[in-house]
């Protein structure tokens, strides 16, 4: 078993952090996608339906932040794992990858819900570069690690 030093792990935390706050990032994002849908279709003009909403929406936000910390504690073992090892970073972009492209969704369900609006130029930019950065960091995950014991 090959010894690591703490220095090894310094990448993995912090790669383990960005993953953490993209993680809240998206339970924030898709908790107002999942309302914004609820209330266009479902609620309508019902007060009975917003009550029913208000505690689907306590519910999933439990149930989402439950997973968003079975999902920390995963990562946090899978990047310990590969701390001061060269797959490091194809690690930590698979995941951030999978979390950029989850936040490029629930962020795009937004934009519709609020309508193609041209003068929101800004926000388009930001949607447009959630997936950019998604796929690259996915692309980048998928590349061969470098094999340095040769």
């Amino acid at each position: 078993m090959e010894e690591r030093r703490w220095v090894d792990y310094i990448p993995a935390y912090l790669g383990w952090a960005v993953v953490a706050a993209l993680g809240v990032w998206l339970m924030l994002i898709s908790r107002n996608s999942f309302l914004g849908v609820l209330s266009a279709v479902y609620v309508r003009d019902s007060i009975q339906r917003a009550w029913q909403v208000r505690f689907l929406d306590k519910v999933y936000f439990i149930a989402v932040g439950m997973l968003w910390t079975i999902v920390a504690v995963i990562t946090e073992a899978y990047f310990r794992r590969g701390a001061g090892r060269p797959g490091l970073g194809q690690r930590i972009a698979k995941v951030v990858g999978i979390e950029l492209l989850l936040i490029f969704g629930a962020d795009l369900l937004l934009l519709i819900l609020q309508g193609f609006n041209v003068g929101m130029w800004q926000r388009w930019l930001i949607v447009l570069g959630e997936l950019a950065l998604g796929i690259a960091a996915t692309v980048f995950a998928r590349r061969p690690v470098a094999n340095t014991n040769t």
